[in-house]
Protein backbone atom coordinates (compact mmCIF):
# COMPACT_ATOMS: atom_id res chain seq x y z
CA UNK A 1 0.00 0.00 0.00
CA UNK A 2 1.73 3.19 -1.21
CA UNK A 3 0.65 6.62 0.06
CA UNK A 4 2.12 10.07 0.53
CA UNK A 5 1.67 9.90 4.31
CA UNK A 6 4.24 7.26 5.20
CA UNK A 7 6.64 4.89 3.49
CA UNK A 8 5.69 1.32 2.65
CA UNK A 9 8.56 -1.12 3.26
CA UNK A 10 8.64 -4.14 0.98
CA UNK A 11 9.28 -7.63 2.40
CA UNK A 12 12.81 -8.01 3.71
CA UNK A 13 15.29 -9.67 3.57
CA UNK A 14 15.31 -9.94 -0.18
CA UNK A 15 14.90 -13.22 -2.03
CA UNK A 16 17.80 -14.62 -4.03
CA UNK A 17 16.30 -15.36 -7.45
CA UNK A 18 19.50 -16.07 -9.39
CA UNK A 19 23.06 -17.09 -8.51
CA UNK A 20 22.24 -18.84 -5.22
CA UNK A 21 25.56 -20.70 -5.31
CA UNK A 22 27.43 -17.38 -5.25
CA UNK A 23 25.43 -15.87 -2.37
CA UNK A 24 27.07 -16.04 1.07
CA UNK A 25 24.23 -14.46 3.04
CA UNK A 26 22.70 -11.01 3.66
CA UNK A 27 26.09 -9.53 4.49
CA UNK A 28 27.22 -10.43 0.96
CA UNK A 29 24.27 -8.84 -0.87
CA UNK A 30 20.88 -7.64 0.31
CA UNK A 31 18.52 -4.70 -0.02
CA UNK A 32 15.72 -2.89 1.78
CA UNK A 33 13.13 -1.12 -0.35
CA UNK A 34 10.53 1.45 0.68
CA UNK A 35 7.94 3.17 -1.51
CA UNK A 36 6.19 6.51 -1.09
CA UNK A 37 3.92 8.56 -3.27
CA UNK A 38 4.97 12.12 -4.12
CA UNK A 39 2.32 13.71 -6.31
CA UNK A 40 2.33 11.86 -9.63
CA UNK A 41 5.55 10.05 -8.73
CA UNK A 42 6.40 6.94 -6.75
CA UNK A 43 9.67 7.43 -4.88
CA UNK A 44 11.60 4.16 -4.65
CA UNK A 45 14.15 4.31 -1.81
CA UNK A 46 16.69 1.47 -1.69
CA UNK A 47 19.32 0.74 0.96
CA UNK A 48 21.94 -1.83 0.01
CA UNK A 49 24.16 -4.26 1.85
CA UNK A 50 27.27 -5.30 -0.06
CA UNK A 51 30.65 -6.58 1.10
CA UNK A 52 32.42 -5.26 -2.01
CA UNK A 53 31.27 -2.25 -4.02
CA UNK A 54 31.81 -2.23 -7.78
CA UNK A 55 31.01 1.03 -9.60
CA UNK A 56 30.27 1.44 -13.31
CA UNK A 57 33.20 2.40 -15.53
CA UNK A 58 30.86 4.46 -17.73
CA UNK A 59 27.17 4.88 -18.56
CA UNK A 60 26.97 2.12 -21.18
CA UNK A 61 24.60 -0.82 -20.66
CA UNK A 62 27.59 -3.19 -20.62
CA UNK A 63 29.34 -1.20 -17.86
CA UNK A 64 26.19 -0.94 -15.75
CA UNK A 65 25.50 -4.66 -16.11
CA UNK A 66 29.08 -5.45 -14.99
CA UNK A 67 28.82 -3.20 -11.91
CA UNK A 68 26.75 -3.49 -8.77
CA UNK A 69 23.41 -2.14 -9.91
CA UNK A 70 19.69 -2.07 -9.36
CA UNK A 71 17.17 -3.43 -11.83
CA UNK A 72 13.70 -1.90 -11.55
CA UNK A 73 11.13 -3.94 -13.44
CA UNK A 74 7.47 -3.21 -14.06
CA UNK A 75 4.72 -3.86 -16.57
CA UNK A 76 3.82 -0.96 -18.84
CA UNK A 77 0.05 -1.08 -19.10
CA UNK A 78 -1.70 -1.72 -22.41
CA UNK A 79 1.15 -0.78 -24.74
CA UNK A 80 0.84 -3.44 -27.42
CA UNK A 81 -1.55 -3.58 -30.34
CA UNK A 82 -3.86 -5.90 -28.41
CA UNK A 83 -3.58 -3.84 -25.20
CA UNK A 84 -1.29 -6.34 -23.51
CA UNK A 85 1.15 -5.22 -20.85
CA UNK A 86 4.83 -4.96 -21.77
CA UNK A 87 7.74 -5.48 -19.39
CA UNK A 88 10.08 -2.54 -18.85
CA UNK A 89 13.45 -2.85 -17.10
CA UNK A 90 15.66 -0.01 -15.88
CA UNK A 91 19.29 -0.48 -14.80
CA UNK A 92 20.71 1.94 -12.18
CA UNK A 93 24.31 2.17 -10.96
CA UNK A 94 26.81 4.84 -9.97
CA UNK A 95 30.22 5.84 -11.31
CA UNK A 96 33.53 6.58 -9.55
CA UNK A 97 32.37 10.12 -8.78
CA UNK A 98 29.24 8.80 -7.07
CA UNK A 99 26.96 10.16 -9.81
CA UNK A 100 24.01 8.04 -11.01
CA UNK A 101 24.15 6.27 -14.35
CA UNK A 102 21.15 4.50 -15.84
CA UNK A 103 20.05 2.65 -18.94
CA UNK A 104 17.00 0.83 -20.29
CA UNK A 105 17.63 -2.92 -20.42
CA UNK A 106 14.07 -3.25 -21.75
CA UNK A 107 12.85 0.18 -22.88
CA UNK A 108 9.31 1.57 -22.75
CA UNK A 109 7.28 1.53 -25.92
CA UNK A 110 7.60 5.30 -26.28
CA UNK A 111 10.97 5.80 -27.94
CA UNK A 112 13.63 8.09 -26.47
CA UNK A 113 12.02 8.07 -23.01
CA UNK A 114 14.71 9.42 -20.66
CA UNK A 115 15.46 7.60 -17.40
CA UNK A 116 13.70 8.96 -14.30
CA UNK A 117 15.30 11.20 -11.69
CA UNK A 118 17.88 9.26 -9.66
CA UNK A 119 19.76 10.36 -6.52
CA UNK A 120 22.50 8.43 -4.72
CA UNK A 121 22.26 9.87 -1.21
CA UNK A 122 25.16 7.68 -0.02
CA UNK A 123 27.18 4.74 -1.43
CA UNK A 124 24.54 2.43 0.09
CA UNK A 125 21.35 4.41 -0.56
CA UNK A 126 19.59 5.54 -3.74
CA UNK A 127 16.24 7.11 -4.62
CA UNK A 128 14.46 6.73 -7.95
CA UNK A 129 11.39 8.82 -8.84
CA UNK A 130 9.19 6.75 -11.14
CA UNK A 131 6.15 8.44 -12.74
CA UNK A 132 2.97 6.56 -11.81
CA UNK A 133 1.75 6.87 -15.40
CA UNK A 134 4.58 4.58 -16.52
CA UNK A 135 3.07 1.48 -14.94
CA UNK A 136 -0.55 2.38 -14.17
CA UNK A 137 -3.37 3.01 -16.66
CA UNK A 138 -4.73 6.50 -17.15
CA UNK A 139 -8.39 7.59 -17.39
CA UNK A 140 -7.79 8.41 -21.06
CA UNK A 141 -7.13 4.71 -21.68
CA UNK A 142 -10.02 3.38 -19.64
CA UNK A 143 -12.57 5.93 -18.48
CA UNK A 144 -13.71 4.12 -15.33
CA UNK A 145 -10.16 3.17 -14.22
CA UNK A 146 -8.66 5.47 -11.62
CA UNK A 147 -4.83 5.09 -11.64
CA UNK A 148 -4.63 6.05 -7.96
CA UNK A 149 -6.68 2.96 -7.07
CA UNK A 150 -5.08 0.43 -9.37
CA UNK A 151 -2.81 -2.49 -8.70
CA UNK A 152 0.55 -2.68 -10.44
CA UNK A 153 3.45 -5.07 -10.86
CA UNK A 154 6.73 -3.59 -9.67
CA UNK A 155 9.90 -5.37 -8.50
CA UNK A 156 13.35 -4.16 -7.43
CA UNK A 157 16.45 -6.33 -7.91
CA UNK A 158 19.99 -5.82 -6.62
CA UNK A 159 22.64 -7.32 -8.88
CA UNK A 160 25.89 -8.05 -7.02
CA UNK A 161 29.05 -8.58 -9.04
CA UNK A 162 32.09 -8.36 -6.69
CA UNK A 163 34.18 -7.41 -9.72
CA UNK A 164 33.48 -10.58 -11.71
CA UNK A 165 30.34 -9.55 -13.55
CA UNK A 166 26.79 -10.34 -12.55
CA UNK A 167 26.85 -13.08 -9.90
CA UNK A 168 23.72 -12.76 -7.76
CA UNK A 169 20.25 -11.24 -8.05
CA UNK A 170 18.40 -10.39 -4.83
CA UNK A 171 14.91 -8.97 -5.16
CA UNK A 172 12.18 -7.28 -3.16
CA UNK A 173 8.71 -7.89 -4.58
CA UNK A 174 5.53 -6.27 -3.18
CA UNK A 175 3.23 -8.74 -4.92
CA UNK A 176 0.13 -6.60 -5.44
CA UNK A 177 0.84 -2.88 -5.31
CA UNK A 178 -1.91 -0.41 -4.34
CA UNK A 179 -1.44 3.37 -4.59
CA UNK A 180 -3.60 5.61 -2.41
CA UNK A 181 -5.07 8.97 -3.33
CA UNK A 182 -3.06 11.97 -2.05
CA UNK A 183 -3.71 12.60 1.63
CA UNK A 184 -5.29 9.19 2.23
CA UNK A 185 -3.67 6.33 4.14
CA UNK A 186 -5.45 3.64 2.09
CA UNK A 187 -6.68 3.26 -1.49
CA UNK A 188 -10.29 4.11 -2.24
CA UNK A 189 -12.77 1.50 -3.33
CA UNK A 190 -14.10 1.72 -6.87
CA UNK A 191 -17.90 1.90 -6.92
CA UNK A 192 -19.77 0.43 -9.85
CA UNK A 193 -23.56 0.89 -9.95
CA UNK A 194 -25.43 -2.03 -11.49
CA UNK A 195 -28.86 -1.40 -13.08
CA UNK A 196 -31.96 -3.00 -11.55
CA UNK A 197 -33.57 -5.81 -13.57
CA UNK A 198 -37.18 -6.90 -13.06
CA UNK A 199 -37.44 -10.53 -11.96
CA UNK A 200 -40.27 -12.61 -13.39
CA UNK A 201 -42.68 -14.50 -11.13
CA UNK A 202 -41.43 -17.99 -10.37
CA UNK A 203 -37.79 -17.15 -11.06
CA UNK A 204 -35.22 -19.39 -9.39
CA UNK A 205 -31.66 -18.71 -8.32
CA UNK A 206 -30.44 -20.91 -11.19
CA UNK A 207 -32.39 -18.90 -13.76
CA UNK A 208 -31.01 -15.66 -12.38
CA UNK A 209 -27.44 -16.93 -12.58
CA UNK A 210 -27.78 -18.26 -16.10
Amino acid sequence: MVSDLESTVLPSPGQVTWGQKNWKGPEDADLTVSLRRRGDLMVVSVRLRDDKTVVAADASPKAILAADHLELRWMEWGTTRFMRDQQVELGVARNKQGAPVATWFKPPKKKDTPPPTIRWTSPEAVEVEVPLAWFMPTPAKLDYYDPTRATAQFTVFFSDGDGRGQETLVNADPGMLFVADPGRPFPSLAQVVQPWVRVEDGATLRSLLW
